[in-house]
């Protein structure tokens, strides 16, 4: 699956980021247990969350001019949370998938600035994108999920179908 989600970035990059997330997990069995977990998405879901991914991208970047709190570039925060929560739904079984909280949401986004991986992952597309979205969504988070959680906690994955 990680040579699926890093399909449309030069080898070398996707080569270096893979090694890059192996090295980041310092306890015993770590590693292997979130290659596991990312074994439950199928070939076929990888290939079409790179696909989406690729889109949001295309779509975000003409955007970094804006200020954070347009309504166009929050409409790419949120789809962009709608990736994040439809990914980690996917890793999880359904009874062990609780949604995306406010405390999640938070940490993937300080992830933007203070995880050097993300941060070149997300810079390899636009030197400017990890900063810009780590605003973005920094915005979104205080102005549209913590005022209504519950409302963005599945947003994206079939489970909050099945909740309404």
């Amino acid at each position: 699956n990680m040579q699926i989600l890093f399909s449309t970035v030069p080898q070398d990059k996707a080569a270096q980021w893979q090694q890059d997330f192996a090295n980041q997990f310092s306890e015993p069995g770590e590693y292997e247990a979130t290659l596991q977990a990312m074994g439950n998405v199928s070939a076929a879901q990888s290939q079409h969350l790179t696909e989406e991914f690729d889109i949001w991208v295309a779509q975000y970047l003409p955007l970094l001019a804006l200020p954070v709190q347009a309504e166009a570039v929050q409409q790419q925060v949120l789809q962009h949370l709608v990736l994040q929560n439809r990914f980690l739904s996917q890793m999880m079984s359904d009874e062990a998938y609780q949604g995306l909280t406010g405390e999640i949401f938070l940490m993937l986004t300080e992830a933007l600035i203070e995880d050097e991986l993300a941060q070149q992952m997300y810079a390899y597309y636009n030197p400017a994108l990890p900063e810009h979205l780590y605003e973005a969504m920094m915005y979104f988070a205080e102005h549209s999920f913590k005022p209504a959680p519950e409302q963005y906690r599945f947003i994206g994955v079939e489970k909050a179908e099945s909740l309404s």
